[in-house]
C-alpha cells in the first residue's frame, strides 16, 4: 500500500518564550506594559481644552501614564500624570471627563525665558496655592492671586510703587509695598538681596544663592 507524508509547519520553534521583561539588547521584545511604563508617548493634537479632557481611558487610543498631546488653541503640550489628583483649572491642570489622572501643562523654558500671551481681560482666578502672571492687551503685567485679587506688577515708567528688577542682584532691597520682578535671581558671592515686610519678589524660576550670598527674607517670595 503507498504511504503519504504530510509535513506541517505551524511557526517557528524556540524552547521557552521570549522575554518581556526589561530589554538588554538590540533584539529583545518590549511589552506594552514596560512602553507605557517607560517611553513618553505622543498622541495626535487636539483642538481645544474640552477636546482634551474628552480623551478617554478605554480603548485603542486610550491615554496612558506620560502621553503628552499638543492641545491647538492653547499652543502648548500638555503630558498625562496617571497619578495625580491636583484640582483642575482648565489652564495648567486639565481633570479628563472620565477616569483618574490629570493633564498637566508643559512649559518649555530655554535659557529661563518664558513667552506670554496676552489676555484681553482678568482670567479665571488661579487655584489655591498659586498665583498668575500674565500681560494683558495694554502691554503691562498683571499678578493674579487665588483669592482673585489682580494687581498691576509693573507700569511703562515702573511707576505706582512697582517695579522690575535688573540683572543687578547686589544691594537690592524690595520694599513694602512693591512687588519685583526676577527672570532670573542668582545672589552671587558678596550680594545681598532684601525682601521687606510687605514686599515681594516674583522669580520666573527657583533662585539661587551662591555661598557668600545673601537672600533676606521678611516679605514674600512667589515662584512662577
Amino acid at each position: 500500500m503507498a504511504v503519504r507524508e504530510f509535513q506541517f509547519i505551524v511557526g517557528p520553534e524556540t524552547s521557552t518564550l521570549p522575554s518581556v521583561g526589561t530589554p538588554s539588547a538590540d533584539e529583545d521584545l518590549l511589552s506594552l506594559g514596560y512602553a507605557n511604563a517607560h517611553y513618553v508617548q505622543g498622541k495626535e493634537a487636539v483642538a481645544d481644552i474640552a477636546a482634551l479632557k474628552a480623551v478617554t481611558d478605554t480603548g485603542d487610543n486610550a491615554r496612558v501614564d506620560r502621553d503628552v498631546i499638543f492641545v491647538d488653541a492653547k499652543e502648548a503640550l500638555y503630558y498625562f500624570d496617571s497619578a495625580s489628583a491636583a484640582t483642575g483649572d482648565d489652564e495648567y491642570i486639565v481633570t479628563p471627563d472620565s477616569g483618574t489622572g490629570r493633564w498637566i501643562l508643559l512649559t518649555d523654558t530655554p535659557s529661563n525665558a518664558r513667552m506670554f500671551s496676552e489676555e484681553s481681560g482678568t482670567p479665571a482666578t488661579p487655584v489655591t496655592g498659586t498665583d498668575k502672571l500674565y500681560f494683558k492687551s495694554d502691554g503691562l503685567l498683571y499678578q493674579l492671586d487665588d483669592a482673585g485679587v489682580e494687581s498691576q506688577v509693573a507700569t511703562a515708567s515702573g511707576g505706582a510703587g512697582q517695579t522690575f528688577t535688573d540683572a543687578s542682584t547686589s544691594g537690592v532691597t524690595v520694599t513694602t509695598g512693591t512687588t519685583h520682578y526676577h527672570p532670573n535671581l542668582d545672589i552671587q558671592s558678596g550680594d545681598t538681596y532684601t525682601i521687606n515686610s510687605g514686599g515681594t519678589l516674583l522669580s520666573v524660576s527657583d533662585f539661587v544663592v551662591s555661598s557668600g550670598g545673601s537672600l533676606v527674607i521678611n516679605g514674600t517670595v512667589r515662584v512662577l
